[in-house]
């Protein structure tokens, strides 16, 4: 007979801290590892089998609980609710648990308003972007838009968040939103499209310099009042200014005078 599932009480350890680090901030969020036998006060007890698989009843219970908040109106109960159903979602994929069933109910569940349940979303999204080709393109989706978001905190972590994923195959996608970042009301949305621009010039410069992202950074060094903006703006002039190829020391030239 087969082993059945490997329990073990954790007792009162305290949870590991692990820090994501994307491009240009940090999120971090505090992951339990315990997975042997977990009681959560919304999933119930989940359990962890011996060969670190999760069963899966306790997904389909994920995915039925998300998509069961769809569209509800948010309240506090609600979002503390789908708080704690992210957390555990994020729980079980940095646990290294393929969690990528869930990226549609994930995405429909968080409300366009709630800009901590958004950083959770966007950990998980980048993270299976990344490794998952077929789901990159439904990132940038819905962090494209998230980029024009009423609420500048989450302009900017989905500004920054397209940004840590930006690839040659995905780096059309990133022009319009640092386009418009560049021009945001926001200085800290302002401050990641700045920063996100060297990041695409990095990538394929000739797009930068093609589409006048360079000449936005130019305009900001030339009219910008905030010092957090025009401290990241030198900061892509100073790239610029370390990299080879007479069109990028003829721009700093430019910048400088």
């Amino acid at each position: 007979m087969g082993e059945g599932p490997s329990h073990r009480w954790h007792g009162s350890k305290e949870p590991k801290k692990i820090t994501w680090k994307g491009w240009g901030g940090r999120v971090e969020e505090s992951i339990d590892r315990r997975l042997d036998l977990e009681i959560d006060e919304t999933c119930g007890i989940q359990h962890t089998m011996s060969d670190g698989s999760v069963a899966t009843y306790e997904l389909r219970e994920l995915k039925d609980r998300l998509c069961k908040l769809h569209g509800i109106k948010s309240n506090k109960d609600v979002l503390e609710n789908k708080t704690k159903l992210f957390r555990r979602v994020v729980h079980l994929m940095v646990a290294g648990v393929d969690v990528s069933e869930l990226f549609s109910a994930m995405v429909l569940a968080a409300a366009p308003d709630e800009p901590a349940l958004k950083k959770l979303l966007y950990l998980y999204l980048c993270t299976y972007a990344k490794t998952h080709p077929d789901l990159a393109l439904m990132t940038v989706n819905t962090l494209t838009v998230d980029c024009a978001n009423e609420d500048p905190t989450i302009r900017r972590s989905a500004l920054r968040s397209l940004c840590s994923i930006a690839t040659q195959d995905l780096a059309d996608y990133l022009v319009q939103p640092l386009q418009a970042g560049m021009r945001d009301r926001n200085a800290l949305v302002r401050s990641v499209a700045v920063i996100g621009t060297w990041e695409l010039h990095r990538i394929q410069p000739e797009l930068v310099e093609q589409t006048g992202l360079l000449e936005q950074v130019q305009t900001i060094l030339q009219e910008e009042t905030d010092p957090q903006v025009l401290t990241n703006a030198m900061a892509v002039v100073r790239k610029l200014d370390e990299s080879n190829g007479m069109h990028n020391q003829a721009f700093v030239y430019a910048l400088h005078n």
